[in-house]
């Protein structure tokens, strides 16, 4: 038997050893703390995955003859990964939440550094440019966007296409 399988099966056996189960989770701290940093370097986050990685052992099946170490480990890297994208949405739904909450925080044009970029700004109009700020800023789609601005996706398609135009002209 391989490292990795010695240590699953100790620790999801019935007789339950917390240093093999540390020792797992010390295994694949590595690409903990990588979904730790894409979704902010939050300590509850990793605490989360920690938690997901040991609920996948428990669930995880020894009975098969052929199980091989690249599968247990591939098994737990996917149920890792799965957490982090699960995270990634809950973390986009409270920001949905939020801007619908203040709109005043769209577009602070006052924020931009460059003057030319400003004077460019200020030919759009509020909501164009609340779409773009959304779209390439914040990385929402068309339908989140249309959710906060309360119009449908294909408004706020049409909109963006439309002041990505007016900048064109204006550069």
């Amino acid at each position: 038997m391989t490292k990795y399988r010695n240590l699953i099966v100790s620790a999801f056996l019935a007789q339950y050893d917390p240093e093999e189960m540390i020792a797992i989770i010390e295994r694949f701290l590595p690409l903990i703390r990588k979904y730790q940093r894409k979704l902010g370097g939050d300590e509850d986050i990793k605490q989360e995955m920690i938690l997901t990685l040991i609920e996948a052992i428990h669930k995880c099946s020894f009975h098969s003859t052929y199980m091989r170490e690249a599968f247990i480990v591939s098994y737990l890297a996917k149920a890792l990964y799965y957490k982090y994208a699960t995270l990634c949405k809950r973390l986009k739904r409270n920001q949905l939440i939020y801007l619908e909450d203040h709109p005043e925080i769209f577009v602070s044009i006052e924020d931009q550094s460059d003057i030319y970029f400003k004077e460019i700004l200020h030919h759009l109009s509020k909501t164009q440019q609340a779409i773009l700020y959304l779209k390439y800023y914040l990385c929402f789609t068309d339908v989140e966007i249309a959710k906060i601005l309360k119009i449908t996706a294909q408004g706020v398609g049409q909109a963006r296409r439309r002041a990505l135009e007016k900048l064109r002209h204006k550069i």
